[in-house]
């Protein structure tokens, strides 16, 4: 017994039939599609914000040691000064003293 030859109806509704299911797939692909899209831009969002959050640590750092470096140099120079007026003031309280 031999198969019997598909008819032209046979053939256009397997032919119908592969166009569905390509159609069915399409619709899936497409529904993939957009939830990888949609989650590349959530990625590309939270990427964004820790980006943020970094550049300010960053600037929040580099002012903070620009205020130490400041206060540090400002404490130089007041004892650079004051060293020699803290010397002398010094040496006349010791006499002072040493006189009584």
């Amino acid at each position: 017994m031999t198969n019997p030859e598909p008819t032209l109806t046979d053939v256009l509704t397997s032919l119908t039939d592969v166009l569905n299911r390509i159609d069915q797939l399409e619709t899936q692909m497409t529904s993939r599609l957009q939830k990888v899209e949609d989650g590349v831009q959530q990625l590309e969002n939270r990427l964004e914000t820790e980006v943020k959050r970094w550049d300010e640590r960053f600037f929040q750092l580099t002012r903070d040691t620009l205020n130490f470096t400041r206060n540090v140099l400002i404490t130089a120079a007041v004892v650079v000064v004051l060293a020699p007026l803290l010397r002398e003031t010094a040496a006349v309280l010791v006499e002072t003293l040493l006189a009584r």
